[in-house]
C-alpha cells in the first residue's frame, strides 16, 4: 500500500476535487454497481465493488472488512484500495481507533479534525487522514460482522459528505444481504486455494524428503486385532532405503518382507491398537541397517511408518563406544592414580587406581567433592587451581603422608583440562616409596662402600704398628728365654739370675700375657690379610683353591662383622665345622665364592 505517497494528501485531493458534487441517485449508483458484479463471487466481487465506489466517491482510501469470529477487537480487510487502485490487506486493532462505529452500530462521519477525535489512533496520523465515513454490517442479530470505510486526507463539504452518507446507507443495506453469503464463498474459493496449496507442498514435501515414508491399510481379524499391513503409498526415499519399489502397493506386509522380525510387528500392532506413536531403532537383518523408525496412526484404519537410516550413525556410536572403552581400559591399567576434576573439585574422572587406593567406585565418585572421598588431595586443591589459572602442567615431587601409621612418598602431576567449555585439571599420583627406599639403599650400600675402601686403607695401616707389636713381643719373649747366654749375661750384671727373673714374670702371669699378646697379633695380623685379599679386584678366572681354607677365611672376615643397629656380635655365635677329611681343590673364582659364604653366614647372623 503507498501510505507514505511523495505526492502530499492536499495535491491528490484537489485533483480529485473537480468532481460533479451529484453524480447521480445514490440508490441508482448502487444498482449499477451491482449489475457489473452480479456475476462474480468472492473476493472478485468486494474488489469489482470498491474499485467502482472509489471511482465514484473520489476516495483517498476505501476498504471493506470484516471482524475477526474469534477475536471481536481485531479488523481484517476484505478488499481495499488507494485512489483508484487495490492493494494488500491487513489487520487492525480496533480498540482507541475511529472504528468504533462496530460499538455504535450506524453510520459514523467525520467532516475534518477526525484525528482529534481518535488522537491514539496511530493509523489515521500516519496517514494524515483529515475526514472519515463509515458504516457497519449487522447481521440477523444485529450483531456487526463488518464495516465499509472511506478515509480523506483533505476535509470534506457537508454536502458531499451527506451525498457519500446516502451511497453508503444504500450499500451497507444490500452487503448486508450478501456480506455473508459472498464472504463464505470467498472463503471457500480460498480454502480450496489453500488445500491445493496444501496438496501441493505435500506432494512436494512426499517426493523430495530424505526419509523413507511408508503408509499402509490395517488389516484385523474378527476380534478387531491387526494382523497384517496393506501397502497405500511411499515414496521415493523409502525406495531408495529399503530397495522396494511401487510395484508392491496393494500387497501385506508380511506378503512383501515374509522374513521381517516379530519385534517389528508387534510394536506396529500396538499403534495400531492404542493409536499412540512410538519411535523406535531395530536393525533389519536382510537389508543390513539400522533404522530409526516413527510408526503412527493418521487414520482409524491406517497406518504409517517413517524410515530415517541410522547404520552410519550406529556404527559411528560403536567405534565412539570401543574408543571410549579403550581410553578407560588404558586409563584403568596404569599403575598411577588419574584423577579429574573441575575447577569446583568436582570429580569428573576416576580410574581403577583411586578405586582401590580410596575404596570408592568409578560411579559412586561421578560429581562428588574430591574432599569427601579422597581427602589426601584436600590440601593440593590450591595447586590445583594454580595450574588451572596458569594453564601449565605443575610438578610436585617426594610429597610425604602418613599411611597406616608410616611414611610414604609421592609424585604429584597436574595437567589443565579444558574441553567443552568445561575448566578443570587431571590429577596423577605416583607412590615412589619403594623407590625412595631403593635409593637410600642404594646411598647406604655407597657409604658401605665407602667404607670397605677406607676398611682396606685402614688395614693397610693397621699392619705397620702390628707388625711392630709382633716383633717387639717375639723380642721380648726371646729375651726372657734362659737358654740364650746373652740373656744369662745381662741378668747376672744385674745381679739376678735369669731362672729368677722368669719365676717373678710367671707369677705375676706376664708370660702368659705375653703370649696372649702374640697370639691375638697373629690373629689381628690375619684378619688384615684376609680383609686385604677380599677387597683385592678380582680378576675373573679361575685358580684352584681349598674350599675348606675359604670357608676358614670367610668365618674370620664374618667375626669382625659388629651391627650398630641389631647390636650383635658375630664373635658371640658358636661356630662348628664339619668338613670332609679329603677335599680336593676346586677351580673357581675365590673372592666370589667367599662374597657367597659370608652372605649366607651374615643372613643366618641376622635371622
Amino acid at each position: 500500500m503507498d501510505l507514505y505517497s511523495d505526492k502530499s494528501g492536499d495535491e491528490k485531493s484537489n485533483e480529485r476535487q473537480n468532481f460533479n458534487n451529484n453524480p447521480g441517485d445514490p440508490q441508482s449508483i448502487i444498482d449499477e454497481i451491482y449489475d457489473e458484479v452480479s456475476n462474480l463471487k468472492g473476493k472478485k466481487f468486494f474488489d469489482r465493488i470498491i474499485l467502482k465506489l472509489a471511482e465514484i466517491i473520489k476516495s483517498d482510501f476505501l476498504f471493506i472488512g470484516e471482524l475477526e469470529k474469534q477475536n471481536d477487537i481485531i479488523l481484517k480487510t476484505i478488499s481495499i484500495c488507494e485512489n483508484t487502485k487495490l492493494v494488500a490487506n491487513f489487520s487492525y486493532a480496533l480498540v482507541g481507533t475511529s472504528w468504533d462505529i462496530i460499538e455504535r452500530k450506524k453510520i459514523l462521519v467525520y467532516k475534518s479534525e477526525v484525528q482529534a477525535a481518535f488522537p491514539s489512533d496511530d493509523f489515521l496520523r500516519i496517514l494524515n487522514i483529515q475526514g472519515y465515513i463509515g458504516v457497519p454490517f449487522l447481521d440477523s442479530k444485529s450483531n456487526p460482522i463488518g464495516i465499509l470505510t472511506s478515509l480523506y486526507r483533505n476535509p470534506l463539504t457537508q454536502e458531499r459528505a451527506e451525498y457519500i452518507g446516502e451511497i453508503f446507507n444504500y450499500l451497507s443495506a444490500r452487503l448486508t444481504l450478501d456480506f455473508e453469503k459472498q464472504n463464505l464463498e470467498f472463503k471457500k474459493i480460498q480454502a480450496n486455494k489453500n488445500l491445493r496449496q496444501s496438496e501441493r507442498r505435500y506432494h512436494s514435501l512426499f517426493t523430495r524428503m530424505i526419509d523413507g515414508y511408508a503408509l499402509h491399510e490395517i488389516i484385523c481379524d474378527l476380534t478387531g486385532k491387526p494382523t497384517d499391513y496393506r501397502f497405500l503409498d511411499l515414496n521415493p526415499a523409502f525406495e531408495s532405503l529399503t530397495g522396494l519399489t511401487r510395484s508392491i502397493l496393494g500387497k501385506t506386509v508380511k506378503e512383501v518382507m515374509p522374513d521381517i522380525e516379530d519385534s517389528w510387528i508387534q510394536t506396529y500392532g500396538k499403534v495400531a491398537l492404542t493409536g499412540k506413536s512410538v519411535k523406535f531403532q531395530n536393525f533389519s537383518s536382510p537389508l543390513n541397517k539400522w533404522f530409526e523408525v516413527v510408526a503412527f496412526r493418521p487414520e482409524p484404519n491406517q497406518f504409517a511408518t517413517i524410515f530415517v537410516d541410522i547404520t552410519e550413525k550406529k556404527e559411528a556410536e560403536e567405534q565412539l563406544k570401543h574408543l571410549k572403552n579403550l581410553l578407560t581400559n588404558i586409563i584403568d591399567s596404569m599403575p598411577s592414580i588419574l584423577v579429574g576434576v573441575d575447577n569446583e573439585g568436582h570429580v569428573i574422572q576416576w580410574n581403577a587406581e583411586a578405586e582401590k587406593e580410596t575404596g570408592v567406585s568409578a560411579n559412586e565418585a561421578q560429581g562428588k567433592n574430591i574432599f569427601d572421598i579422597f581427602p589426601v588431595l584436600e590440601a593440593e586443591m590450591e595447586r590445583v587451581r594454580l595450574s588451572i589459572e596458569q594453564r601449565r602442567p605443575q610438578k610436585y615431587e617426594r610429597i610425604s603422608s602418613l599411611k597406616n601409621g608410616q611414611t610414604h612418598f609421592s609424585d604429584l602431576t597436574i595437567y589443565p583440562l579444558i574441553a567443552n567449555g568445561v575448566t578443570g585439571a587431571v590429577i596423577r599420583i605416583d607412590d615412589i616409596t619403594e623407590k625412595v627406599r631403593i635409593e637410600e639403599m642404594m646411598i647406604q650400600s655407597e657409604k658401605m662402600m665407602s667404607v670397605g675402601g677406607l676398611a682396606a686403607g685402614m688395614a693397610h695401616e693397621i699392619n705397620n704398628p702390628l707388625a711392630g707389636i709382633l716383633q717387639n713381643t717375639q723380642v721380648i719373649q726371646n729375651r726372657l728365654n734362659p737358654e740364650m747366654e746373652k740373656n744369662r749375661q745381662a741378668a747376672e750384671k744385674c745381679n739376678v739370675s735369669i731362672e729368677a727373673v722368669n719365676a717373678y714374670l710367671e707369677s705375676r702371669g706376664i708370660l702368659t700375657m705375653l703370649n696372649a699378646i702374640s697370639e691375638s697379633g697373629k690373629r689381628a695380623a690375619q684378619i688384615v690379610e684376609n680383609m686385604l685379599s677380599f677387597s683385592r679386584k678380582s680378576e675373573s678366572r679361575f685358580t684352584p683353591f681349598d674350599i675348606r681354607e675359604l670357608m676358614d677365611q670367610t668365618i674370620l672376615l664374618a667375626s669382625s662383622d659388629y651391627d650398630l643397629k641389631k647390636k650383635y656380635d658375630f664373635r658371640g655365635i658358636e661356630i662348628i665345622k664339619e668338613y670332609e677329611s679329603e677335599i680336593p681343590t676346586i677351580f673357581c673364582e675365590g673372592t666370589k665364592i667367599q662374597q657367597v659364604f659370608l652372605n649366607l653366614l651374615k643372613n643366618g647372623a641376622h635371622a
